[in-house]
C-alpha cells in the first residue's frame, strides 16, 4: 500500500539557470532537500534545506588601457533555509578584479553574511562555539602570478568577523617554480 501522505513530497528538486558569456554572466540556482533525502553514494552537505543563488557578472576588455586585459564586476547572493524557513545562512558579496595581458590577476573583494550554528563545534580543538546565529564580513585582497612565469603562486589577505571575534588570514596556495621547460616544483603544506 502506498502511503498518501508521501506521493507527491518533494525530497528533492533543482533548477539552474547559466549565461557565461565573455562580457555579461549571470546564474540562478534554486536547490531543495527534504530532511528524509537519503542519497545512498556520494557526499550531502546539508539535507533539509532551500538555497538559492543569484551571481551576476559584468566584465568588458578596455581598449584604452594596454597592460589590462580585462575588468570584472561581480555579484553575489547566497540563501539557505531549512524546510521550516529558518535562515541558517546567507551571503551577499561584491567583488572587483583586474586581469592584466600577463595573465596575472588581482582581486578586491567583500562579503556580508549570517550563518546559523544548531550544534556547539570548536573549530580547530580551540574554544566552544555556541549555538546561535552570527554575522560576518570579511574584506579579501587578492593577486594570483600566472603560471606563465618562472615563480607562480596565489596569495590572499583576509580579514572579517569570526563566530563573534575576529580572524585575519594570509594564505598562499598553488605555488610553482619552473625550473626548466621541463621540470617544475609546486610546494605544498598541509
Amino acid at each position: 500500500m502506498i502511503d498518501d501522505a508521501h506521493v507527491f513530497r518533494v525530497e528533492r528538486g533543482r533548477a539552474q539557470l547559466d549565461y557565461n558569456a565573455d562580457r555579461y554572466g549571470l546564474q540562478l540556482e534554486h536547490l531543495m532537500v527534504g530532511d528524509d533525502f537519503n542519497p545512498e553514494v556520494g557526499f550531502l552537505r546539508r539535507d533539509d534545506m532551500r538555497r538559492s543563488l543569484v551571481a551576476a557578472r559584468f566584465s568588458p576588455r578596455p581598449s584604452q588601457v594596454r597592460a589590462i586585459r580585462r575588468y570584472s564586476w561581480t555579484g553575489l547572493l547566497t540563501y539557505i533555509e531549512n524546510l521550516e524557513r529558518r535562515v541558517d545562512y546567507r551571503d551577499a558579496g561584491l567583488d572587483f578584479g583586474l586581469e592584466f595581458q600577463s595573465g596575472d590577476r588581482f582581486g578586491v573583494a567583500a562579503n556580508r553574511g549570517l550563518e546559523f550554528v544548531p550544534v556547539p563545534f570548536r573549530p580547530g580543538g580551540q574554544a566552544v562555539i555556541p549555538v546561535g546565529a552570527y554575522d560576518f564580513d570579511l574584506l579579501r585582497l587578492s593577486y594570483n602570478v600566472s603560471q606563465q612565469r618562472r615563480v607562480s603562486a596565489n596569495v590572499s589577505l583576509e580579514r572579517g568577523a569570526f563566530y563573534g571575534g575576529h580572524r585575519t588570514a594570509l594564505n598562499f596556495w598553488r605555488g610553482r617554480v619552473n625550473v626548466s621547460s621541463r621540470l617544475s616544483v609546486e610546494p605544498s603544506t598541509r
